[in-house]
């Protein structure tokens, strides 16, 4: 059920109009929310990614002073 399910259930239009305006619609909003769900995906990994590798590298230089 995404965002335009809903318009085209609540909305007033009848007809013709809304069956040739609904699929096209559909398909634009799906590849809109496809997209951001994917660069929302892509960009925590990336922040999870940054943070684990300055923690190592945090932690390494600590037992490297600790070392010598």
């Amino acid at each position: 059920m995404t965002f335009h399910d809903l318009f085209a259930i609540f909305s007033f239009k009848k007809g013709i109009y809304r069956n040739l305006y609904y699929p096209f619609c559909n398909y634009f909003f799906d590849i809109i929310f496809q997209f951001v769900r994917t660069y929302r995906i892509f960009a925590v990994n990336h922040l999870v990614i940054r943070l684990i590798r300055n923690n190592f590298y945090f932690f390494h230089k600590i037992s490297n002073k600790n070392k010598f």
